[in-house]
């Protein structure tokens, strides 16, 4: 499997949706930090939820950085008129 699609509209479907799950992550990111601030008892007692809260950070991180590969991607196949 290619990180980056051959076709030009696979890259653009594959780019918006990793927009989609990026802003859904960011979502998710600032309620597990509000979480994070606001129940730390909840937190300290459960030793797996912070797993959670790490995974939720790595994921929100992974799928950001593939979409601005994605869109650099986009981007310089666009001027070059693939």
């Amino acid at each position: 499997m290619r990180l980056v699609p051959k076709r030009s509209w696979q890259l653009k479907n594959l780019k918006l949706s990793f927009l989609v799950l990026t802003i859904g992550m960011t979502v998710a990111t600032v309620y597990t930090a509000y979480c994070t601030f606001t129940k730390e008892e909840v937190l300290q007692a459960n030793p797996r939820l912070w797993g959670v809260v790490i995974g939720v950070y790595a994921l929100t991180a992974l799928s950001a950085t593939y979409y601005f590969v994605l869109n650099a991607a986009y981007r310089r196949r666009k001027r070059t008129d693939w």
